[in-house]
């Protein structure tokens, strides 16, 4: 398993690294041209020929406030954070292509989350603990790839030592 990894791990790098480019460069981007609820119901009713009358409860459904799915945000976010700490010892390129994805998220979020989402409830920071283990949890995962790479170059002893100081770590600090 370990030299499976370790030897997997650094071939995979140029898929993550043109995923991070398109992430940063164009998924980003493209979420702040969400077009406006007038705008969209022009258009399906201009191409799907759709003709119906619009009660008031409909006009009312379709301008209601959006709210953020922090739910998936979180596992996208979690996602490239996991990528560029397992990648981290092995492909440093992909490390600025993560600065550059958190940067153009950090832009968009304080944008949306200003102008357009309307929160729909406070969770008080409930969602903080959950946070904080999946975060300690990518950094496990990041140690344990770290660790097999190290054993495919024949650093064994670097590789036990940091699969034996590295969790015993993060547990104390968790």
């Amino acid at each position: 398993i370990f030299t499976l990894l370790g030897t997997s791990l650094p071939t995979s790098s140029n898929f993550f690294i043109s995923y991070l480019l398109f992430r940063a460069f164009v998924g980003i981007p493209a979420r702040l041209l969400i077009p406006h609820v007038g705008v969209r119901l022009f258009l399906v009713r201009r191409y799907l020929r759709c003709s119906r009358f619009i009660t008031e409860r409909d006009k009312a459904l379709l301008y209601a406030p959006v709210s953020p799915r922090y739910g998936f945000e979180f596992g996208m976010i979690t996602i490239v954070f996991l990528i560029g700490c397992a990648f981290c010892v092995v492909s440093p390129l992909l490390l600025p292509l993560c600065c550059i994805f958190f940067m153009m998220s950090w832009l968009f979020w304080r944008y949306s989350l200003l102008y357009v989402y309307v929160r729909k409830y406070e969770g008080g920071g409930q969602m903080w603990p959950f946070v904080f283990h999946r975060v300690v949890l990518c950094l496990y995962i990041c140690s344990l790839f770290s660790a097999c790479v190290l054993v495919v170059k024949g650093a064994y002893t670097q590789a036990l030592l940091l699969l034996v100081t590295m969790p015993l770590m993060l547990y104390r600090f968790s």
